[in-house]
């Protein structure tokens, strides 16, 4: 039976590449693998009683730095001994350390957009000019420095590159831009394997409502819910039957909160995570995104399999993979135009009748995420990893 781990260095279950890994790990363990988890710690009351039986969990607690979480998953190979590895978490600079000291296949996954650090560190910056103007200065300074970071960075992926055995990314797009990047021909390590989607489950009945959804984690850096509110701060006065529901948790969710109340929103609510997310798809008629930055949004999907028009920026290639353009199963907007997002959405609330044709397109896109389909693609990848045997302990090809 053949062995693999699958590694994330955060609590389990945290967001979407968790349960991308859950719903792989559990078809894998169907077609006869023995699947292993390793992660900080699990919250087991939020995997269903499948996941339990199928994957074997082993949680590490803090760490100080990846070098350090590369060798606590050496230790954990040493202990189980994998065939094949497969590290889905951020690990760029503790990858080559994992692939210098095992003899099994690695499989690094980047389940977000290629290069997002970059994104991310200006953001980080940017918020923060927002509340200190002492800041500016060092946004200006780190602007003057862009292209060493750039290079920095681009040379991480390099290395984790050329460390692993395949390098998995989420759609075309990102594969393009990899070997564009690096000039990189075909055949190549990269592997493109979009996410899917469990089907609904059997309690699931639409009931649409004048909802307007968000669901997903509660943080500035990447999902900026700022905008959404500022999007609904211009809309709410003009539909007084229509609310908007904000679903999840994250370290931003108290300032989010203020916000709502510092600009007299009267129809937001939050609520907490959930494990049944379709209860809320169930009743949303329009599901929004506003991040700076995505991998392959499991939300957008989700948004179309049950019927609820989704709005986003098209700021990443995963994003445009999901939704076409010309309000097809789905509206893309030019990032990041808030106004232009904001006449989209009362477009939207405004025509039923719209809204009910873009809905039938989503859902018979949605048929495209299939389970089978991906794991029948880590089956094919992982075939071709075990079929070359155990790794020479410190090759680098």
């Amino acid at each position: 039976m053949p062995k693999i781990a699958f590694i994330h260095n955060c609590p389990f279950p945290f967001g979407g590449a968790e349960r991308v890994s859950s719903l792989v790990a559990t078809m894998l363990h169907r077609r006869g693998f023995e699947v292993w988890i390793f992660c900080t710690e699990v919250d087991k009351s939020r995997l269903s009683s499948e996941e339990l039986t199928s994957i074997r969990f082993e949680t590490c607690g803090s760490f100080s730095g990846q070098h350090d979480f590369a060798d606590k998953v050496l230790e954990f190979d040493s202990r189980h001994h994998f065939d094949v590895i497969a590290v889905l978490s951020s690990l760029l600079r503790g990858i080559n350390r994992i692939s210098l000291h095992t003899p099994a296949r690695i499989v690094y996954f980047q389940h977000s957009t290629p290069f997002w650090e970059l994104r991310y560190k200006f953001s980080s910056i940017q918020r923060r000019v927002a509340h200190n103007p002492y800041e500016r200065l060092r946004l200006w300074l780190l602007e003057s420095v862009l292209h060493r970071t750039e290079r920095r960075i681009k040379a991480q992926y390099l290395r984790a590159y050329n460390s692993c055995d395949a390098f998995g990314v989420l759609c075309e797009g990102y594969r393009r831009r990899f070997e564009q990047t690096y000039g990189l021909g075909r055949p190549n390590r990269l592997r493109v394997i979009r996410n899917a989607l469990p089907p609904l489950p059997a309690e699931y009945v639409p009931n649409k409502r004048h909802e307007v959804l968000y669901i997903g984690r509660l943080s500035y850096e990447d999902k900026r819910l700022d905008r959404l509110l500022e999007i609904w701060r211009r809309t709410e006065p003009r539909f007084p039957d229509w609310r908007l529901r904000i679903v999840g948790q994250g370290n931003d969710k108290e300032r989010l909160q203020e916000m709502a109340v510092r600009t007299g929103l009267q129809r937001v609510e939050f609520h907490p995570f959930t494990t049944e997310p379709w209860r809320y798809y169930a009743t949303a008629s329009i599901c929004c995104l506003t991040s700076d930055y995505e991998g392959w949004p499991l939300v957008l999907a989700e948004a179309q399999q049950t019927g609820t028009v989704p709005i986003a920026f098209d700021c990443v290639e995963g994003i445009s993979d999901i939704l076409a353009p010309n309000w097809e199963n789905g509206v893309l907007i030019r990032p990041f135009d808030l106004d232009s997002y904001t006449e989209s959405l009362q477009r939207l609330m405004s025509d039923s009748s719209l809204r009910e044709r873009i809905s039938c397109r989503c859902i018979e896109k949605a048929r495209e995420y299939s389970p089978d389909r991906m794991v029948s693609e880590w089956i094919d990848m992982l075939d071709t990893l075990l079929a070359e045997g155990p790794r020479s302990v410190g090759r680098r090809d």
